[in-house]
Order: structure tokens, then sequence, then C-alpha cells
């Protein structure tokens, strides 16, 4: 298990959703959804050195952001740490891209980065499986991004199967100032009055994934979070439509929200950057990201 390391470095991607369905409710209350699920290039950066002194530090750039207890982060490492008996400490030094309360994942990245983080500093004989065992308990969306890429997310988000990787194209991000309650938004949730194009057809979305078809792809993009999440804050559909109207392949909500993605195909990279030029002139407190689609492969090699 000692190998000499003292220090590692990890990317935390991002992660959108390809179209989310809900499909009912669990008896503990947990909704049960059908997501395609893709890594971005949007990342934050995570430094994991070892401690002689027993106990996990994090260290963020972003004041706003716990450090103990309540950061994902600081729980993957205690639960990495019970579960292999670990000797000494960690201290990990986080810099934050992904904007917070997006749906974008960013606090589920981080734990997933202090998992594959910890397993190559201290050489864990644990493989993907093995970690998004231990992440599950952290959160939905955490074991999707221990490997991350192109998947199709089942259950509460635990139940995985592989996707056809997205095509290359540009992906335009917007984070509204204002940030989106999960908890809020699924409150608000009503199924019986989604209407049936409300929801998305995981068909379409492998059959464009399969395909590596943008223009279907970009027709396949629903959300059945989208309508709760807009009536609880109707600025959100400005974003929405500014995308759709901005020439992209199409557009929409990312997990609960309130970020907003629109696609473009590879060869227009012209037109997401104009989409974003444009959007800063008209939305000047919002942030806007111009990223790509990340492999699994590319999610392995970010820990070194």
């Amino acid at each position: 298990m000692e190998t000499g390391r003292e220090s590692v470095r990890a990317r935390a991607f991002a992660k959108i959703n390809l179209g989310l369905e809900v499909l009912g409710t669990r008896a503990d209350g947990y909704h049960l959804l059908r997501t395609g699920m893709q890594s971005i290039s949007l990342a934050d950066e995570l430094l994991l050195t070892r401690t002689a002194e027993e106990g996990i530090t994090l260290c963020c750039d972003e004041p706003s952001l716990p450090t103990d207890g309540r950061n994902l982060a600081v729980r993957a490492a205690e639960a990495v740490f019970r579960h292999c008996g670990l000797p000494g400490g960690v201290r990990i030094e986080l810099k934050k891209q992904i904007p917070a309360e997006a749906g974008l994942g960013g606090g589920s990245a981080d734990a997933a980065a202090v998992l594959r983080g910890l397993r190559a500093l201290f050489s864990l004989p644990l493989g993907d499986e093995a970690l998004r065992e231990l992440a599950l308990p952290l959160g939905a969306d955490v074991p999707f991004c221990v490997s991350g890429g192109t998947m199709l997310a089942e259950g509460i988000g635990e139940v995985l199967s592989p996707l056809s990787p997205m095509p290359p194209c540009h992906l335009v991000i917007v984070k509204p100032p204002c940030g989106s309650s999960t908890k809020a938004v699924y409150a608000a949730l009503s199924l019986k009055t989604l209407r049936p194009w409300e929801q998305p057809d995981a068909r379409l979305l492998k059959n464009a994934l399969q395909g590596q078809n943008v223009t279907l792809l970009g027709a396949s993009l629903q959300n059945a979070l989208e309508k709760p999440a807009t009536e609880l804050q109707p600025v959100l559909l400005d974003y929405r439509q500014f995308l759709m109207e901005s020439g992209a392949a199409g557009a929409a909500m990312s997990g609960s929200g309130s970020a907003f993605f629109a696609v473009f195909p590879e060869a227009e990279r012209d037109k997401a950057e104009q989409c974003i030029a444009t959007g800063k002139k008209q939305f000047p407190a919002a942030a806007f990201f111009l990223c790509r689609p990340v492999s699994a492969e590319e999610v392995s090699a970010s820990t070194i």
C-alpha cells in the first residue's frame, strides 16, 4: 500500500444531463430517474497531500463553501480512510471552477475526484465498482462521476450503463446569477401535470448517440425538472429561450438547474463563441463557459 507518493492531482469534471425523465418515487421519497449523463471539460482542480497527523483537512478558494463534514470532498475522504483503515490523514486543496446550485454536479465531482485521488495516493486495490459503492451514500451523482464519460443512469442515479460517446461538439453553459434548490424543485414536481413532450425519450437519445447525430441529439434534450424549476423562478425561461435562439442544435437545463447548456456541431465553434459574446452582453450577471464532452478515458487519466 505504501508507495512513497506524497501527493496527487485530480480533476473533477462537471456533468450535464442529456435528457432527464422522472419515472416515479420510491417508498423512501427518492425519485426514480432515467437520464443520460455526460462529463464536460469544465472542472475543479484538487491536490491531495498525505499528512502524518490524522484527520481530513480541506482548503478551498471559494469562501462560501464549507470545509468541514458538510463538504462532500471531506466525507468522501472519511469514507475511504474508514473503509481501508488508512494511517495518518490527508490535506485537500480545492480550486473551484464549477458553479454551485447549478445542476452541474460540482460537489459530486469533487467527491469522486477525492475517491480516485486517494486510490492513487495510497495505491489502494479498489476498482471503479468498489469506488462507486463508497460513492453512493455520498449522493446520487457521485457514482457516475467516479468514471464519467457518457452513461445512462437509472434508479436514483446508481444504476449505470454505458451509452455511445457524445459526438464531437461545442457546449455553451450558462449559469444564471440565481441558484436552484434541488429539494425545492423536486418538491414542486408533479408527475400528474407533466405533458408527454415534457418527458424525454431515452430511445431518441440512444439513437442520436449511436448515429453521432448532433441534430437529433439536440432534439432529444428534454428535462422533466425544467417545468417545476422555471415555475419557481420564471426568469430561468429567458436563458433557455436565448440559447434556443442562438442557432444551437438544442438546449436544456442540467439537473435541477439553474444552469442551462446548448449543443453546437463541431464545425460551428464560431456560433458557440458568438452565443457567449452576445449572452455576456444580454446577461452581464450570468457566467458563461465554452466546453466540450469528456470521455471516461480522460476522466481516468486525469488523476496524476
